[in-house]
């Protein structure tokens, strides 16, 4: 997911309404995230080329929220963008879709 009009930074927002469970997380970032669960950071990430992976228990109303930046002294462009997937057992359960 990108930012749709040039900006540093984005925040993008979940409410889980899937099932309770541990599920498998991955985050990509252009340039630099945060994801933070029900408000408490989980990581703070810094590569597109590498993914953070990780474990998140999620029950119904849980957020996951995840701050993007592009960074200072960046050119171009300048949107923040970042991947996002959650997998239970190799299948994924949810990734953001860009809004039409």
């Amino acid at each position: 997911v990108w930012t749709r009009k040039p900006s540093q930074k984005a925040v993008f927002k979940h409410v889980w309404s899937g099932t309770a469970g541990e599920f498998q997380a991955a985050l990509l970032c252009d340039n630099s995230a945060d994801l933070f669960l029900n408000g408490v950071k989980v990581t703070a990430w810094s590569s597109y080329t590498q993914p953070w992976t990780g474990n998140l228990r999620l029950k119904p109303g849980d957020v996951l929220a995840v701050a993007g930046s592009d960074g200072p002294g960046e050119t171009g462009n300048k949107t923040a963008g970042i991947f996002f997937a959650l997998a239970l057992g190799g299948r994924t359960l949810f990734s953001p879709k860009p809004s039409a």
